[in-house]
């Protein structure tokens, strides 16, 4: 019976240290690889708040926080990009996108069905 003890015990340990060794990996934070100049855009139920609209050429990353109750994403489109979007960021989620900005005009939206047409958009000049 020694043995059987010995043997659950070795087990038990083994599963709280497992349990404790992802516990941690699923509470640990992944820090963004953030390149040149950061910009925070808010989302939010239907907005979407960025300042300044003035920026010059160059690479930014844009940090996207989702202050709202649903599920929203961030397009960027305009000179020399061609397919700059976030993953959808869950409420209170953040994600990050890094583009190069070229001279001219570009528009920023949540592609989130009917969320650009309620007034989650803006419009950025670089120049």
């Amino acid at each position: 019976m020694a043995i059987r003890h010995g043997a659950r015990s070795a087990a038990l340990v083994l599963l709280l240290a497992t349990s404790t060794l992802l516990a941690g990996c699923a509470t640990e934070a992944v820090s963004p690889t953030v390149q040149g100049t950061v910009i925070v855009v808010v989302e939010d139920e239907f907005s979407l708040d960025i300042a300044p609209a003035r920026y010059r050429p160059g690479l930014y990353t844009f940090e996207v926080r989702n202050q709202g109750g649903s599920i929203h994403n961030l397009r960027i489109t305009g000179p020399g990009i061609d397919d700059a979007v976030t993953a959808n960021i869950a409420p209170d989620g953040t994600a990050w996108l890094t583009v190069t900005l070229q001279e001219g005009e570009y528009e920023l939206f949540c592609e989130t069905a009917g969320h650009r047409e309620a007034g989650m958009y803006a419009t950025i000049t670089v120049y």
